[in-house]
């Protein structure tokens, strides 16, 4: 899902950037599935972030993502709950 994503999800469109303000913030050994949580266009945002970045590709590598160069490919990834 795109930060856009989970927030129409949740009831809260147009508020992406509180989406990435609330998973920034999680603790480090959190349960939540953070890394699923992608741009719109399939690009990670934390990608100048030398720690958090190359985990967070390397997790999505690990459920068998498809990248298209430094993108996740969304057409086949993108994923929406079916209750909504």
């Amino acid at each position: 899902m795109s930060y856009g994503d989970v927030a129409k999800a949740i009831g809260m469109p147009r508020h992406a950037r509180q989406v990435g303000y609330a998973l920034s913030s999680l603790e480090p050994h959190t349960t939540v599935p953070w890394w699923r949580v992608i741009r719109t266009d399939g690009s990670i945002a934390m990608q100048g972030d030398m720690v958090r970045g190359p985990k967070q590709v390397a997790l999505l590598k690990a459920e068998a993502v498809v990248f298209k160069g430094q993108k996740v490919d969304m057409q086949r990834h993108r994923w929406w709950p079916a209750l909504f």
